[in-house]
């Protein structure tokens, strides 16, 4: 079988051989535990890794002059990046009270099971999450508005795909089963 045949067969550039499709068995590239090993010819499916050097210096250049033309319309590169790391700075804030207020009430019931459910499931996680909300609830009156519209908007726009997924009814969504809980819980407890 030639590479022609081989590649009008798979529909790609890449030999069959690595998925087992190959009839000939004179094409074993079995190694030593009978695993195949992969065997390309033709072009190569992924470019070689020295151009990853040539992406990141691409990359940190478009990202470098993105920063210089923003840095004439709105002003210092400073502000820009201070803004910035405000705005991640509040999104943080706004991830990390829920998720504690979310491991409160998922383990809500085994709570009162020990004391170090307690800590750890209860009062860890909702001394964390308070501590959040007053962060959050302190730095907006201090915050300029760049600040605020990109972090609140960003938060926004990302309610649109969860709300979409939310309405499809992806398994994302689903609360865990009791048994998945407990599991998780004794799990926890046997590695106090």
């Amino acid at each position: 079988m030639d590479v022609g045949q081989t590649n009008r067969r798979c529909g790609r550039a890449l030999d069959c051989r690595d998925s087992g499709d190959d009839p000939d068995p004179s094409h074993s590239n079995d190694v030593r535990d009978g695993t195949r090993q992969h065997v390309t010819q033709g072009p190569r499916s992924h470019p070689p890794q020295v151009q990853d050097a040539i992406v990141a210096t691409a990359c940190v250049t478009v990202f470098s002059l993105a920063l210089f033309v923003g840095s004439q319309f709105v002003g210092s590169i400073d502000s820009i990046l201070s803004d910035g790391i405000n705005a991640i700075g509040l999104q943080i804030c706004i991830y990390y009270s829920l998720a504690g207020l979310a491991v409160v009430m998922l383990y809500r019931k085994q709570l009162l099971l020990s004391v170090t459910n307690f800590v750890f499931m209860g009062l860890w996680p909702l001394v964390g999450a308070v501590f959040m909300i007053v962060m959050f609830i302190k730095t907006i009156p201090e915050l300029n508005s760049t600040t605020l519209w990109v972090g609140l908007g960003a938060m926004a726009l990302g309610l649109i795909p969860m709300a979409i997924y939310w309405i499809k009814g992806n398994p994302y969504f689903d609360m865990p089963s009791k048994e998945d809980r407990i599991a998780v819980l004794m799990e926890f407890e046997q590695n106090l």
